[in-house]
């Protein structure tokens, strides 16, 4: 049986290295830590699941310069979602697929935009277990 594929997004991977060990023991796990390598991979591949925090660098790609840094990932999220494009990018991964947000921001509009998305938030700090949790509920 093939392993369900997840890209992780985020710029802090040390915070979650117990998480990530357990992801991998699992799942075909994708860690990156900025918009362009986020791009790069789901310009690449398909994934069963996306875990994206808010604030990610935008990284290299000249295309993101004008994205707000605090919000990259949610800029993201709209991308898969088809509801924003980028010159040059196809994503290949579904619309519908998926996605997850370990946050510490408490940005109200933000958490509107994820809210009317549909797009389920857990607020850091939180336990391996609750976010295994999440994962496996949106698997």
């Amino acid at each position: 049986m093939m392993r369900a594929s997840i890209l992780f997004a985020e710029d802090e991977p040390e915070y979650f290295r117990p998480l990530i060990e357990a992801l991998r023991e699992t799942y075909d796990l994708h860690l990156v830590t900025d918009a362009t390598q986020a791009l790069e991979e789901l310009s690449a591949a398909e994934f069963a699941l996306l875990i994206v925090d808010i604030m990610l660098p935008k990284g290299s790609d000249p295309s993101l310069r004008d994205v707000d840094a605090l919000r990259s990932g949610l800029y993201l999220i709209r991308l898969v979602r088809r509801l924003e494009q980028l010159a040059g990018v196809e994503i290949r991964c579904r619309a519908d697929v998926p996605i997850l947000v370990p946050t510490a921001v408490s940005d109200v509009s933000v958490q509107e935009e994820l809210d009317t998305l549909g797009i389920p938030v857990i607020q850091k700090p939180f336990s391996k277990r609750d976010l295994l949790r999440q994962v496996e509920g949106l698997l």
